[in-house]
């Protein structure tokens, strides 16, 4: 076997040599390579290939770098933003290989998205809560979402500031919403209930009951199907046609305070017990993995490209984790306080929101910090949404909607 991966391993050296030469996207004949070395070894191909392509993809960043000095720190980017390497790495035949393989984090040359893209000072405030807003719903037309302490959810035309409806009925703080088209929303209380409201009559037209604790997270999956997750610990999958609860997911020990949909009929939870699980949600449903590394509650997730997640806690870190890997990538550090909010937008960037007040822009692949919004005494940011002209919206602890543009 150690021929043969001899062999291979200066065929996989002489495609480097070729890359840097050519500098050229991967070669067909370096996928093949990896998938005869796979097969020698016994792991699933494509998990290896992914592997091998973003080492080769580092090796060449670190041969344009070597002899070079050492670059000094952006002195525009906040000094307090860094990316760490979570010490693990590619598939190998014993597990992972070891932590100074995956030490360096760069990846292969792109057209960065131009800083003016970003959001890069506050457009407006939309005023009208009463309590801490604790999650946002873009909508069609224009339109946003938002759910409040206050036991109310309010729909805004982002443009005007204007508040075009009120929506009342839950008995609780109204911690989590989501949009399920349609001028649809469903929202999640401390009343232990799940609600659709139907926004053009103005009113709720079915609740979801089932939880036996607060509700705080909720997810629009495909097929008319919702996931909902809460302080007993338990996700719930309903049909929002028939309003029945098809299935619950069981395994956290502690709150499911965030969800995410992934590809593949899988949603991810991040719960309080520190644990972030990827589920199977339909027929047969179950948890398939279970990341670890936070040190303090998980709070927030975005799905990113790439069967990539991140995730927000109170050990005051995002993770950017590869799942098909099983690995985390990179954390990346900055906030002062627990990471409450994350959202993923168009152009390769994650925005995280925390209780320092502050929202953090980071570049998700090469863990770089982008830039930094917030003020000096600002609130809290407890809720984030992306529109889809590429501005950015944060809802705060005194019940205030920032606007963020370029």
């Amino acid at each position: 076997m150690f021929d043969v991966c001899s062999a291979h391993s200066k065929n996989l050296h002489h495609a480097i040599n070729n890359k840097r030469s050519t500098r050229e996207p991967l070669s067909t004949e370096l996928f093949r390579l990896a998938a005869e070395l796979a097969a020698v070894l016994d792991r699933p191909t494509r998990n290896f290939v992914v592997g091998v392509e973003r080492v080769v993809e580092q090796l060449m960043e670190l041969a344009e770098h070597q002899g070079t000095s050492k670059k000094k720190p952006n002195q525009d980017s906040p000094i307090s933003c860094q990316a760490r390497s979570c010490g693990v790495g590619m598939p190998s035949e014993r597990g992972f290989l070891s932590p100074e393989i995956v030490t360096v984090y760069t990846v292969a040359e792109q057209e960065r998205l131009p800083m003016r893209a970003l959001p890069s000072r506050r457009q407006r405030v939309l005023a009208g809560h009463s309590g801490t807003v604790h999650a946002l719903a873009p909508m069609q037309d224009g339109r946003l979402a938002s759910a409040s302490l206050d036991n109310s959810i309010k729909v805004w035309d982002v443009e005007s500031g204007k508040c075009l409806t009120t929506l009342r009925g839950h008995d609780g703080d109204v911690n989590t919403l989501v949009s399920l088209g349609h001028d649809v929303l469903a929202s999640g209380s401390d009343d232990e209930m799940v609600k659709l409201w139907n926004i053009q009559a103005g009113r709720c037209f079915a609740t979801l009951q089932g939880h036996t604790d607060a509700v705080w997270a909720l997810v629009n999956l495909e097929g008319h199907r919702l996931a909902s997750g809460g302080w007993d610990h338990c996700i719930k999958v309903w049909d929002t046609k028939t309003c029945d609860c098809i299935t619950t997911l069981m395994g956290h020990t502690f709150a499911v305070k965030a969800l995410v949909a992934l590809p593949r009929g899988r949603l991810a939870s991040g719960s309080h017990d520190k644990s972030i699980r990827v589920w199977t949600w339909g027929d047969g449903g179950g948890c398939v993995a279970t990341l670890l590394g936070h040190t303090s509650y998980v709070n927030a997730l975005a799905a990113l490209p790439r069967e990539w997640l991140a995730s927000g806690s109170d050990d005051r870190t995002v993770r950017v984790w590869d799942l098909e890997a099983g690995c985390c990538l990179f954390s990346l550090e900055g906030h002062d306080n627990n990471v409450h909010a994350l959202v993923a937008m168009t152009g390769r960037w994650l925005a995280s929101g925390a209780q320092d007040g502050y929202i953090r822009l980071w570049d998700y692949e090469n863990g770089k910090c982008l830039g930094t919004l917030g003020e000096v005494g600002q609130d809290a940011v407890y809720a984030l949404a992306g529109l889809s002209d590429g501005r950015l919206v944060s809802g705060l602890l005194e019940g205030e909607i920032w606007l963020w543009g370029s």
